[in-house]
């Protein structure tokens, strides 16, 4: 599938929940353009500094500053909530679903452009992580007791999060705070192997 790339240092999409992002490059802004009219998918991507043959996981792109972005990436379709004046935009990311990078191509657009595959995950809660898993939900009730103050929207959460993938991605996307751990999530592909992640980040 092509898909149009949005390289971010750092920054990886579980698309699992809604993405809020602001656009404020002109070639971004095209990019968001362009995935609204031709209703084509957009990749948030890990990007890294370092060259694609220096880090595990990674493909090159042509950027004046990013040199190779992490191949496991989320996608979804763009939805523009409000523009400024000046061209800048508050876009949404409706999820879709994670890929693996298999190419990148140069089309003479300002922004890259990729053939993505989808990545087939497992997501059955196995009996022996329901336990693992309650406990994830017990902290993950007491972060969000302590963000969110309306409770119309706290109990919007906690009802979505009754399913074990949004409430993997939610703690994944909101309570984890390194980079590098949101990414390695992003790359597993068994949600019982996330548990086991998920548990040991908060021992």
């Amino acid at each position: 599938m092509r898909a149009l790339l949005f390289p971010l240092h750092k920054v990886s999409y579980q698309a699992i929940l809604k993405k809020p992002l602001n656009i404020f490059e002109p070639r971004y802004i095209h990019m968001i353009h362009e995935a609204e009219k031709t209703n084509t998918p957009v990749a948030l991507a890990y990007a890294t500094l370092q060259d694609a043959d220096e880090e595990a996981d990674t493909i090159g792109i042509d950027h004046e500053k990013y040199h190779a972005v992490k191949r496991v990436v989320g996608l979804g379709r763009v939805q523009i909530l409000q523009k400024s004046k000046d061209g800048t935009m508050l876009v949404v990311l409706e999820p879709l679903f994670k890929g693996l990078i298999m190419d990148v191509y140069n089309e003479e657009l300002p922004f890259n452009t990729i053939e993505v595959d989808p990545i087939t995950e497992f997501l059955t809660v196995m009996p022996e992580h329901m336990i693992s898993l309650q406990r994830l939900g017990l902290v993950f009730r007491h972060w969000a007791k302590s963000f969110f103050k309306n409770q119309v929207e706290y109990d919007a959460l906690m009802e979505a999060t009754k399913d074990p993938v949004v409430l993997i991605g939610a703690i994944t996307e909101f309570v984890v705070t390194s980079p590098d751990l949101k990414q390695g999530i992003l790359e597993i592909d068994d949600i019982n192997a996330k548990i086991d992640v998920l548990l040991e980040w908060l021992d």
